[in-house]
């Protein structure tokens, strides 16, 4: 697919798009909205289109930066054409929207500390956790059973799930290293869901699971899911539930340490972003100045903690 041809519009504001659309197809569209990246400036409340794409990739996910800050890589399907989730393709862009890569088939990239390799997941028949280079070649894989792969920020790490559990892969020595959660926390989920963060130094990873046994006494949402983080050496060496209730699957790592997922904010009648103190010693607080978007999810901020990506439909 040649993603060559753009219409840029600079604008001046606090807030920029990144917007798929395709022409002829106002009736599709009604019917499923597009979800599309954005980048936000802390404290925006706006949202513009920096720039529009003819392509008919509509639905965008799983955005991350890269460690300096200069790319972003998201996953993208074509609904309006009939594909599924199991048919994403992996995206690079610069931050500028000048240059744009589709790599192929796959989902949830993540960059190495130096940008010049991704791991990412991949549907059937070639289910598992991969590798490549940053420009597309050198595909490999590294676990058929794995999926939801994250690269540490320093470097050493690969994390990702291998059913409820964490795998801790080690890339230099291509080896796997360890499990992460221990004991009773090997049990403890039915669920460990996609989209987990690490923590700037690479010590913690933040999670949402779903409970396989759920808590008593509870109402359905605080009985089923929480927000947890795990040392990087085991879960005997860290473990802290940050939440419990039902969140987006994905959470991002601030690097002051907080945390931000979106979740239903009933007076809004609409998800919404709030951040949350990693240790669990707060209640969640809603992010202030965030766009009025009829729909948003998943987020991820910038290296410098300046800007944050996610995913929404505007009104």
């Amino acid at each position: 697919m040649s993603l060559s041809h753009f219409n840029i519009h600079v604008i001046s504001v606090v807030l920029t798009t990144f917007l798929v659309s395709m022409v002829g197809a106002s009736e599709a569209q009604d019917r499923m909205p597009k979800k599309l990246v954005y980048i936000m400036d802390t404290g925006a409340s706006k949202a513009d289109v920096l720039m529009q794409a003819d392509s008919e990739y509509d639905r965008q996910g799983s955005a991350v930066w890269s460690p300096d800050g200069t790319r972003i890589g998201f996953d993208s399907f074509r609904s309006l054409t009939g594909e599924t989730f199991r048919e994403c393709h992996v995206f690079l862009t610069d931050i500028d929207g000048k240059e744009w890569a589709d790599l192929g088939d796959g989902a949830m990239p993540s960059f190495s500390h130096d940008a010049s390799r991704i791991c990412f997941s991949r549907y059937s028949p070639n289910h598992g956790v991969w590798l490549m280079n940053a420009d597309g070649s050198g595909k490999e894989c590294i676990d058929p059973r794995g999926w939801s792969p994250r690269w540490s920020p320093n470097g050493k790490w690969i994390a990702y799930t291998r059913g409820a559990n964490f795998v801790l892969y080690d890339p230099a020595e291509r080896k796997e290293v360890r499990l992460l959660l221990h004991g009773d926390r090997a049990n403890r989920y039915s669920t460990i869901f996609w989209s987990f963060d690490w923590s700037r130094d690479s010590k913690s990873l933040a999670f949402k699971g779903s409970l396989r046994e759920p808590k008593a006494n509870a109402t359905d949402d605080d009985a089923q899911y929480e927000v947890a983080t795990v040392n990087v050496n085991g879960s005997d060496h860290g473990f802290e539930v940050c939440y419990s209730g039902k969140t987006s699957d994905q959470i991002t790592w601030h690097p002051d340490g907080s945390l931000i997922f979106s979740m239903a904010n009933k007076s809004a009648g609409k998800p919404q972003f709030y951040t949350l103190a990693s240790n669990g010693k707060a209640e969640p607080e809603l992010l202030a100045k965030q766009p009025d978007f009829r729909w948003i999810e998943g987020a991820a901020w910038s290296p410098d903690g300046k800007r944050l990506l996610m995913i929404g439909t505007p009104k």
